[in-house]
């Protein structure tokens, strides 16, 4: 986040009766500009047009694999999960058998296993599988 302008100590609500540093940011992402106060900042890096973007998405698995998929990768109906893209599908499970502690104690065959670096971003991955079919 960049900082445009300090705005100083502002109520951050109606009912509330702390006072807290507001500023003028900018988003480096989808540089759009907001207020927001120092307490939200440390929650997000990203305003709130886009971190909605960045709950679901930009997340890692098991610490190492990085989900930067530019599209949503489940449909959900009703809180159920649908449809989940395919090569997601093979990816977190490729991801799991290699790093998930839980999985090595179920199946100790993969303990010692290890994958290439590039297959740790989920779009790399992605390019790889369309170019085998």
């Amino acid at each position: 986040m960049k900082l445009i302008k300090d705005l100083g100590l502002r109520y951050p609500y109606k009912k509330c009766k702390q006072r807290t540093q507001h500023g003028l940011y900018e988003c480096p992402r989808c540089l759009g500009r907001f207020i927001r106060g120092k307490c939200a900042m440390k929650k997000t890096k990203h305003c709130t047009r886009c971190a909605m973007f960045l709950k679901k998405r930009n997340k890692y698995l098991y610490g190492v694999g990085l989900n930067d998929a530019s599209y949503p990768i489940t449909k959900t109906i009703n809180k159920k999960v649908v449809w989940c893209c395919p090569f997601y599908n093979s990816w977190k499970h490729m991801i799991t058998r290699v790093f998930s502690k839980k999985y090595h104690k179920k199946q100790p065959t993969y303990i010692d296993t290890t994958i290439c670096s590039d297959w740790l971003t989920f779009s790399n991955y992605k390019l790889w599988m369309e170019s085998q079919d």
